[in-house]
Order: structure tokens, then sequence, then C-alpha cells
């Protein structure tokens, strides 16, 4: 009896073991599929290239040449457009395995603009002078979800000699995925003491901008700015071509002040 009972238990274990791992081979990617490791390559660089095309329009102004583009990843990592539809398909119906695809590619997509970093503060500086000039002096790429660390993007800078009275600032990027209901806010400090703020709200996807004119009777001293992202649960944000144009003092986009705060101290 107490044989009978090992071998009961062994077979039972056995049982156990083999549903385990039919479990796990279940919900591995099978082979007809783009694997997650290139699967979240192939994300990064279609989301890179989308902005550039974005960027490009008078460049790629039709469909067609945007498929070139598109066929053009696709044979640098050895895949087929069905077998992408197909990848989708499965990760759609798969959302946990989706997820951590979109992890890494967040890892991925982060990592570059690390590397770019450097490169992205050396072409923009704000003592840059001229009539109509992106001043941004940040990284021009973010990435965020619901488990970053910081799901905000600021900067502050002092004026200098090349900021006049009445100067324009429009600050714009390129959204993709849910920004839940984001705040973006914009500060003016004046040199008599006075401070003008103007706060916005948005939550949809594409290009986003807010613009901010400075009051033409005073000489600002510092500007700055906070964009406060809500990623919704289980969601990437990813924030690209980050720019802060400014344009001297122009008197037909002069009127838009009235929806700025100005507090004075």
């Amino acid at each position: 009896m107490a044989m009978t009972g090992k071998i009961n238990a062994i077979g039972v274990a056995g049982v156990i073991v083999s549903m385990t791992l039919t479990c796990m081979s279940c919900r591995r990617a099978p082979d007809y599929v783009v694997q997650p490791d290139k699967m979240a390559q192939v994300l990064a660089d279609i989301h890179i290239a989308e902005s550039v095309l974005d960027m490009n329009h008078a460049n790629y102004p039709n469909d067609s040449t945007r498929k070139v583009v598109k066929q053009a990843i696709l044979e640098k990592h050895g895949i087929t457009a069905e077998t992408l539809d197909t990848s989708f398909m499965w990760y759609g119906a798969n959302l946990d395995k989706y997820m951590d695809v979109y992890e890494q590619t967040a890892e991925i997509l982060q990592n570059r603009l690390d590397n770019n970093d450097a490169i992205a503060a050396a072409q923009a500086a704000l003592s840059v002078s001229g009539d109509s000039v992106d001043v941004w002096s940040s990284s021009r790429r973010y990435v965020f979800s619901d488990r970053s660390s910081t799901q905000s993007i600021t900067f502050n800078y002092n004026g200098d000699a090349n900021w006049k009275s009445g100067d324009a600032y429009t600050w714009r990027a390129k959204l993709i995925g849910n920004p839940g209901n984001a705040l973006w806010s914009f500060v003016t400090v004046y040199n008599d003491g006075a401070t003008e703020v103007l706060n916005t709200r948005f939550s949809g996807q594409g290009w986003q901008e807010m613009r901010f004119m400075t009051d033409s009777t005073r000489t600002p001293t510092r500007i700055y700015g906070l964009m406060q992202i809500d990623a919704p649960e289980q969601t990437t944000v990813y924030i690209d071509s980050m720019q802060l144009i400014r344009k001297r003092l122009s008197p037909e986009m002069y009127s838009q002040r009235y929806r700025q705060k100005l507090y004075k101290f």
C-alpha cells in the first residue's frame, strides 16, 4: 500500500509538472509571430520612423512614400508585412505579452534618447538670436508609463541679452499613446516682481501645443514650464519632437494673452 501511494504521488507530481510546462509553452510566442525581443526593436524603429515622416511631410507627402519607409524597416529585420500583421493580432490577444514587449520598446527608445541628449543640447541654446528660433535645449523625446518614477517634463531658463519684451513662445510636441488628463503650464517672471501664468489641459494624441505671449510693457527675467503626464494604468506615452519656438512681438498674436493670468507682488 505504501509503495502504491508513492507511485500514485509520483504520477500526480508528474502530471502537475507536465501541465505546468504545457501552460508555460502555451504562453510563449509561437514560431509564426515575431518574437518579443525582435518585436520590441521593430516597434522602436516604427515609432521613430513615424515621427520622422510627420516632421518631414514635404518629403513624404503620400502613402506610397511612407510605405517605402515601412518596407525598409521590415527588410532590416527580415520580416514581411503579413508576419507583422499576424504578430500584432497574436499580441493583441495576449495582452500580458504585449505589455512586456512595450516595456522593452520603452527601454530601447529611452536608451536611444540618452545617447542623443548631448547632441540635442548642442543643437539648441536659449541664448541664440533671431526673430524665430527653436530654443529648446533638453532632450527632444521622452517615454512615460504608469510605472515611471516621474511623469513630468520641466524647463527653467534665465533671461539674456537676446530676450525682448513681447516675445512669444510656442511649446509643442507630438504625443503617441494616451497621456491621460495631462497638465501643461508656462510661467514668466518679470523684473518688477510680477508673475504671469498660463495653464491648460489636454488628453489627445498627435501634435499638441500651447502659446504664451510675454508682456510687451515688462522685461522678462525668467521663464519656466511644466508638462505633467498622467499615463493611465498599463499604458505607455511617447513624446517626440519637443520644441520651444520663440518669436518676436506680433500684434496679431498679442490679443491671445487674455487667457494668461498676471499676479503682482
